[in-house]
């Protein structure tokens, strides 16, 4: 059974790799050009069709250009030398850690208490200690909160359905939806490093990312508010005493939990304090989360290091390498000669307008990791072209990973799916709407917001 429901995502990406081969080169499509859209596609086709292991994909990727002789492996590797990888790794282990301590069920469960516990209420408390625990970890607890969504569903005793999907969607929301207003570096390291050249690096801080896009809370919290108001009937519940005992059942705050809130209010400081100390924003990340491992702090060990998802790491360094190859390779003149008449005489509007249906699109057919990776160098040259800032082209680029209609848009979403508690109808119903809403947002609130702070 496995091998037939394997069969067609392996024939689409073979079928994909044939034509891109038999397409004859020319000035624009030169070989260099055609050979590096081969490997590319492949691994963004199987990334999509999950044909391979993160890890094995992430070390394949990179292999190929060099093996097929597409960069150097100085290009190829160069984002090794980086602070994406080193900034991943870090949450992803900050996010392990802050897990095991039970500091995050400790957060949710308080919110949950405090809300009232009555079904809006518990939404509501799901999305706020979802964005605050985005903030502790850039965004690095989508995964975490489905399995607490699940166990509020649970204790709720909510059956499969649009009332159990507000629920597993409102954590959903706190985290994923966050990665539009708190910068992931999944996202937004792939995206700046692609989008960036040697005479035009595009650097983008913690802080200024967040101070970039925060108004997107307004829109996240505001949708929420609109689902529970009009597309989901809430039940009649009363469970808080459940919640209680839960939240009894933690005992008083453990010394690994308030360990862990010390390195948290660190990270944070210097993160707030980076813009008169100088430092670096990937610092805190990269160096923090082992401060677990030293005496005093410890409060990890070799089994938090085997919890970790190492192959995430691997997968965004292959895909900072799509855009690395993409400046050496350069094709950029496919662009130029292809897209750029799209965009020419149009205005600032329109342009973002066609930006955010190009994202649309390329998510529809490829993960977000993929298409970002794949078309970053595309919309830098693009935007630089047209006079406009690139960094305003990648943020409404990045806004289109959480424009889906189906979980499978969005690897993400298929972990809040995998629990069954909501069926793709039931999610349909509940996020279709939100894209023209966003769009809309996009339009007023942001745009107004960006030529406030100089963006535009």
């Amino acid at each position: 059974m496995a091998a037939k429901s394997n069969y067609k995502p392996w024939l689409i990406t073979l079928l994909a790799c044939v034509a891109l081969a038999l397409l004859p080169t020319g000035a624009v499509f030169t070989l260099g050009v055609k050979k590096y859209l081969l490997v590319t596609v492949a691994g963004i086709l199987c990334c999509a069709f999950s044909l391979l292991d993160n890890m094995v994909i992430g070390v394949l990727l990179p292999l190929a250009y060099w093996l097929c002789g597409v960069a150097p492996a100085s290009v190829v590797y160069s984002g090794w030398a980086g602070t994406l990888p080193w900034i991943t790794l870090g949450t992803l282990l900050l996010t392990v850690i802050l897990e095991e301590s039970g500091l995050l069920r400790r957060i949710a469960l308080f919110a949950i208490i405090r809300s009232g516990a009555s079904y809006r209420g518990v939404c509501f408390a799901l999305l706020f200690s979802g964005f605050l625990c985005s903030l502790f970890t850039s965004c690095c607890v989508q995964y975490v909160f489905a399995p607490l969504a699940y166990g509020v569903c649970r204790t709720l005793k909510l059956k499969p359905g649009t009332a159990a999907a507000g629920v597993m969607l409102a954590a959903a929301m706190g985290t994923i939806s966050a990665n539009g207003v708190i910068p992931y570096p999944g996202f937004i390291g792939v995206l700046t490093a692609g989008a960036s050249t040697p005479e035009d690096p595009v650097t983008l801080g913690w802080v200024q990312a967040l101070w970039s896009l925060w108004p997107g809370f307004l829109f996240i919290t505001f949708y929420l508010w609109f689902m529970l108001r009009f597309l989901i009937k809430a039940p009649q519940i009363d469970a808080k005493e459940e919640f209680r005992a839960q939240y009894a059942r933690l005992g008083p705050v453990s010394s690994g939990e308030k360990k862990c809130l010390a390195v948290i209010g660190l990270i944070l400081a210097l993160l707030l304090t980076a813009q008169w100390t100088g430092l670096d924003t990937a610092l805190p990340f990269i160096v923090c989360p082992w401060l677990f491992f030293l005496p005093g702090l410890r409060v990890a060990g070799k089994d938090t290091l085997k919890n970790v998802n190492f192959g995430m790491v691997f997968l965004i360094t292959a895909f900072v390498a799509v855009g690395s190859v993409a400046g050496y390779v350069k094709p950029d003149s496919i662009a130029e000669t292809y897209l750029l008449p799209l965009f020419e005489g149009t205005n600032l509007l329109t342009t973002v307008l066609l930006t955010y249906a190009f994202g649309l699109l390329m998510n529809f057919l490829l993960t977000p990791l993929g298409y970002f990776s794949a078309f970053s160098s595309v919309l830098g040259s693009l935007y630089r072209s047209l006079g406009y800032n690139v960094l305003l082209g990648l943020f409404v680029f990045q806004y289109t990973s959480d424009a889906v209609v189906l979980p499978y848009e969005n690897m993400a979403y298929l972990v809040y799916f995998s629990f069954a508690m909501f069926g793709i109808r039931d999610f349909a119903k509940l996020y279709a709407l939100k894209i023209p809403m966003q769009i809309l947002f996009i339009c007023t609130v942001m745009m107004a917001w960006w030529r406030f702070i100089g963006l535009v």
